[in-house]
């Protein structure tokens, strides 16, 4: 792929790390220590990431389709 190519959105990847960034990993550390503390059970920042996606993604998915055809609109 020439430099100029951008890769194709949802293309195949080989890749099993996700990156989130410095900010959003902060606050996943900040979460797993105060789950921890309270909890009084370690919890690691990935565990935290596996639950939101285990629990949440199918209600953020139809979120994000949604705001994309809002946008879409205008």
């Amino acid at each position: 792929m020439s430099t100029n190519e951008k890769p194709k959105i949802g293309g195949p990847t080989n890749t099993k790390v996700v990156h989130v960034g410095s900010e959003l990993f902060k606050k996943l550390v900040d979460e797993a220590i105060d789950i921890s503390h309270q909890g009084r059970r370690q919890i690691t920042p990935s565990q935290i990431a596996q639950y939101l996606i285990n629990n949440y993604l199918p209600v953020a998915a139809k979120k994000l389709l949604k705001e994309i055809k809002e946008t879409e609109e205008k």
